[in-house]
């Protein structure tokens, strides 16, 4: 789980905020809320949680990709 007030990025549409909300609903596909300042106005959008990673580096944003226990092509087998 990621942690509140760290500021993140959706990896899809690129929107960078602040964590302020985590939603875990009984489908599994659990949300990040990222929220952020822009011209004078709140903005807040949840995101799927594999699509959020946090930003390590304000200039080049960086992101640090995070392993995710989503939908697989070959789920890993057991012996």
């Amino acid at each position: 789980m990621l942690k509140f007030g760290r500021e993140a990025v959706d990896s899809i549409t690129g929107f960078t905020g602040k964590i302020t909300g985590y939603a875990k609903y009984m489908t599994g596909c659990n949300q990040y809320s990222l929220e952020t300042m822009k011209d004078g106005d709140i903005k807040s959008y949840w995101f799927d949680e594999q699509r959020v990673q946090y930003v390590t580096d304000k200039k080049k944003k960086k992101i640090v990709p995070k392993a995710t226990g989503g939908p697989q092509n070959c789920p890993p087998s057991r012996h």
